[in-house]
C-alpha cells in the first residue's frame, strides 16, 4: 500500500516502523509545511528522508509538482490546514494524530491550552481528516496523565510516544471496510485558535496554580509567558517562593507574594 506522510518530525519514520511486516507499505512522498520549511525539526525530517521525495505544501495552495499516487496519507504533527479536494483524494483519507481530546480540544495549540487550563490529562487522538477541522472520525483515544511538574516540551515527548504506541491499531481500523469510527459531537466540546503572544501574559492577582500553569506551558522553543515591567512585556523562566536572581515580584490573588524569574536578552 502506498502512503504520504505529512510531517514535521523525523519521528514519523518511527510510526510506519510498528507495522507488520504483512501490510507491505511504500512510503512515496513526504510533505512538509511551509509554516515549518526550514526549521530544525522539519530539516532533520528531510535529512532523512533518503531517496524519498519531498514536497511542500504552501500557505496559499498546493505543492506545484504533482504528487505521486497513494492510497492513505498520515498526517503526523503537522502545522496546516490540507484543502479540501486533496482529503478526498485517498481511498482511505488521510489518518491524523491530535495531540487533545476531540471535541473537548479541537484546533491548534491544544497542549498548550491543556496546560494553561490545569486540565489532569492529555488526549492522544488518531482520526480520519475532514473539511471540518478536527470532526472526523475517531479510531483510537487515548490519555496522558499531566503532573503539577510536566512543562509542554517533557509532554510532547510523552505525545509522540503514546501516538506511535496507538498508531499500529489506529491505521487497521482505518482501513478495515468493516469497522466505523466514532463521529465526535462538536457541541460537547470547542475550537481552540492558535496562540498568539498575549495569549502567555500573565495579569495581576492570578492565583499561583494559573502562573505556574502558564509558565509550564510555555517553554522554548514557544514564545514564553510574559509579564509586563514599566511598559514592556517581559519574558519569564520560572517562579519562586523566594526571590531570586533576576527577579521581580508579583502579588497573587490572595495577596502571597512570589518571584518571576525574567529571562536574559
Amino acid at each position: 500500500m502506498n502512503v504520504h506522510l505529512y510531517a514535521t518530525d523525523e519521528s514519523v519514520f518511527r510510526l510506519l516502523q510498528q507495522l507488520p511486516e504483512k501490510e507491505q507499505v511504500s512510503v512515496t512522498a513526504i510533505i512538509v509545511p511551509q509554516n515549518r520549511e526550514h526549521t530544525k525539526k522539519v530539516d532533520m525530517l528531510v535529512k532523512r528522508s533518503g531517496d524519498i521525495p519531498v514536497y511542500v505544501q504552501t500557505r496559499t495552495g498546493w505543492p506545484k509538482s504533482k504528487l505521486p499516487d497513494s492510497d492513505i496519507a498520515v498526517s503526523w504533527l503537522y502545522s496546516q490546514i490540507i484543502p479540501p479536494n486533496i482529503l478526498q483524494s485517498y481511498t482511505y483519507g488521510i489518518l491524523n494524530m491530535h495531540g487533545g481530546k476531540i471535541p473537548q480540544y479541537r484546533g491548534a495549540s491544544v497542549l498548550q491550552w491543556a496546560i494553561i487550563n490545569g486540565e489532569p490529562d492529555l488526549g492522544v487522538t488518531w482520526h480520519t481528516m475532514v473539511e471540518k477541522i478536527d470532526a472526523g472520525p475517531i479510531w483510537k483515544e487515548s490519555l496522558i496523565p499531566i503532573s503539577i511538574e510536566d512543562n509542554a516540551l517533557y509532554l510532547r515527548e510523552l505525545l509522540i510516544k503514546e501516538g506511535i504506541r496507538t498508531f499500529p491499531q489506529s491505521w487497521s481500523d482505518c482501513i478495515n471496510p468493516e469497522k466505523t469510527g466514532r463521529i465526535p459531537n462538536l457541541a460537547e466540546g470547542r475550537y481552540w485558535p492558535p496562540r498568539k503572544p498575549k495569549d502567555g501574559r500573565i495579569y495581576p492577582r492570578m492565583t499561583i496554580k494559573q502562573v505556574k500553569d502558564m509558565i509550564r506551558a510555555l517553554p522554548e522553543p514557544w514564545p514564553k509567558s510574559t509579564i509586563k515591567v514599566g511598559n514592556l512585556w517581559m519574558e519569564i523562566d520560572s517562579v519562586s517562593v523566594l526571590p531570586i536572581e533576576n527577579s521581580v515580584p508579583y502579588e497573587t490573588d490572595n495577596h502571597q507574594v512570589i518571584y518571576l524569574q525574567l529571562s536574559r536578552e
